[in-house]
């Protein structure tokens, strides 16, 4: 049996932006495995965040914000589309706070499906002074309450790594 089909609509939209990644490779898609939503606990609230969390995404891309492992972010988001819009929000924080030299690297940490997951957007940079920090700290502030407010957990951040340029 397909694994997808286990796991509802999640398993649906994890499909879905695998099939995307295959197409923009310049591959034949696999095919997608639909779950029975009757006996699935299908909320219809679920799809009705997708167009959202589909513009988030294409804000992401727009941005040149690079993101590891598309269908996990983009599973997170559906399960979080409330993290999903705080994080992009946090995202335009950093456009205003920092120079063109700055690029955002969007990704999911912690094993999937898990307490321990979390999403984190990174900063990079090819000089880092002593103030990065500090406007990183600032930023934190402007959202920490809401995150409070919301499930999921969101991370703004640096690794100190310099941008990645293909």
């Amino acid at each position: 049996m397909n694994p997808y089909v286990k796991s509802g609509v999640f398993g649906l939209q994890r499909q879905f932006g695998e099939v995307i990644e295959e197409l923009k490779c310049g591959l034949m898609p696999s095919s997608i495995v639909a779950p029975n939503f009757k006996n699935d606990g299908f909320n219809s609230k679920t799809y009705s965040d997708s167009d959202l969390i589909e513009d988030i995404i294409q804000h992401f891309y727009d941005t040149n914000t690079r993101m590891e492992k598309l269908s996990r972010i983009r599973e997170y988001f559906y399960r979080f589309p409330d993290i999903a819009e705080l994080s992009m929000d946090v995202a335009n924080l950093v456009h205003d706070s920092f120079n063109s030299d700055a690029q955002l690297f969007l990704e999911t940490r912690g094993e999937q499906n898990s307490e321990d997951e979390y999403l984190a957007l990174f900063i990079r940079m090819r000089d880092y002074d002593d103030s990065v920090m500090e406007r990183i700290k600032s930023i934190r502030e402007e959202y920490a309450l809401n995150l409070a407010e919301l499930n999921g957990w969101f991370l703004l951040t640096t690794d100190y790594q310099p941008p990645r340029y293909e």
